[in-house]
């Protein structure tokens, strides 16, 4: 049975050692609402702790690196952050801000999921380990 999780890409493996698949895509939470999340799979919960949380932390949080130039793993950095804010009087430009405030890791996955802090993004990689757990 599945999860809910719906994919919108599959990213490369390619400069995130030990992964063995990552995705990108969204979970509907039970309200409605949808949430984006990454998810990187690892051959055991060993590795992804060991492997994965470096990268991890690198992609999300409020110092995720958000150029590709500067992150160690450029698949899919565009889609770690997205426009926030305006300028005064409604006439500046957008900031740029992180998606993912935060990551989980969930057996051999590890989660980078989406919300304005930490507290409410790993509410929601909550939200899809349940989902995880639930599946039958």
């Amino acid at each position: 049975m599945s999860t809910g999780f719906k994919q919108y890409k599959e990213y490369s493996i390619d400069g995130l050692p030990g992964a063995t698949y990552v995705s990108y895509g969204f979970f509907r939470s039970d309200n409605g609402d949808p949430y984006d999340y990454e998810v990187r799979f690892y051959n055991s919960h060993q590795e992804a702790i060991e492997l994965g949380t470096a990268k991890a932390i690198e992609g999300s949080g409020k110092n995720a690196v958000l150029d590709r130039d500067e992150a160690t793993y450029k698949e899919g950095v565009k889609n770690r952050r997205h426009s926030c804010g305006s300028g005064v009087g409604g006439g500046g430009r957008s900031s740029i801000c992180v998606k993912f405030g935060s990551y989980a890791i969930f057996g051999n996955i590890v989660m980078l999921c989406q919300g304005s802090s930490e507290m409410q993004s790993v509410e929601r990689c909550g939200l899809l380990a349940g989902a995880l757990m639930n599946r039958g």
